[in-house]
């Protein structure tokens, strides 16, 4: 049977923008360029899109290997270094399995490119993390201390007005069981400016 070539072999599974991945293969590479010889780290990677959940896969994106902090190698180091082990990685079969999020484009060059990647934080090390936090915020010297732990929210005066039990050194008095004489009906001294 002849197979029949349309648009329809075209149509990406993938639409650009924020997608999902997993890292299927890494492995580092020397490959010729103009330039002469780069260092690159190539990567299978499995892009699903979160709008319809279909997938592709990406065989042998290219991350050139540099110290520019500014540029793709820089930022995926980062992202690896914050998210899933400080000391970095040695190898690239170490991204093998890795999952989140990363920006899915077309480059000036009209190839498929990948950039800015968001890992996601494995449950181990997420929990770490998180062991590591409430440790050292419990550590203050000084911590706020809510005026209503005690559960006595609000103070009752004897006019049962509501005082709250907060105090300042203004130079006011404060808690006062005054009465004052005012009524909002006293029609006296309103006045008609052709509005109400």
């Amino acid at each position: 049977m002849k197979k029949k070539y349309s648009m329809d072999n075209f149509v990406p599974q993938v639409n650009y923008g924020l997608v999902g991945f997993q890292i299927l293969k890494g492995e580092e590479k020397e490959i010729k360029t103009v330039n002469g010889i780069a260092s690159v780290i190539a990567l299978d990677v499995k892009l699903v899109d979160p709008d319809t959940s279909k997938s592709d896969i990406i065989k042998g994106h290219l991350i050139f290997i540099n110290d520019h902090p500014k540029l793709d190698f820089a930022q995926f180091v980062q992202e690896y270094s914050n998210k899933l082990n400080p000391a970095g990685f040695d190898d690239a079969a170490e991204l093998i399995g890795i999952t989140g999020r990363v920006n899915f484009y077309k480059n000036n060059k009209n190839h498929d490119a990948l950039n800015r990647w968001d890992f996601d934080i494995k449950s181990p090390t997420a929990q770490n993390q998180l062991n590591n936090h409430v440790q050292n915020n419990s550590q203050l010297s000084n911590p706020f201390q809510s005026p209503f732990q005690n559960g006595d929210e609000l103070f009752h005066n004897n006019q049962n007005d509501f005082m709250a039990p907060i105090h300042t050194d203004a130079n006011v008095v404060e808690n006062t069981d005054v009465e004052y004489e005012w009524s909002p009906f006293n029609s006296q001294e309103w006045e008609d400016n052709g509005h109400v």
